[in-house]
């Protein structure tokens, strides 16, 4: 799955359901590819560990005003 969401602008209650049900709907193996515009994962650390989840920071676009960031987000 990739999103471009912006998930920092969103409410956290309704950005951890839009994760949970992204992870809901992806096979046991899928990937969600978030981009930002913040260098920090949008996604919380506490969130993440409530669903199994791990982030990692999968690349940047410095040349892009603001620099935009993609996350790879997979199940532990």
């Amino acid at each position: 799955m990739v999103s471009g969401l912006p998930l920092l602008s969103i409410p956290k209650p309704v950005r951890e359901a839009i994760v949970a049900q992204a992870f809901r709907l992806l096979a046991a193996d899928g990937e969600m590819f978030q981009f930002s515009y913040s260098p920090r994962c949008p996604i919380s650390k506490v969130v993440l560990g409530a669903h199994n989840l791990v982030a990692i920071n999968a690349g940047a676009c410095p040349k892009n005003i603001p620099p935009a960031y993609v996350f790879r987000i997979t199940r532990v």
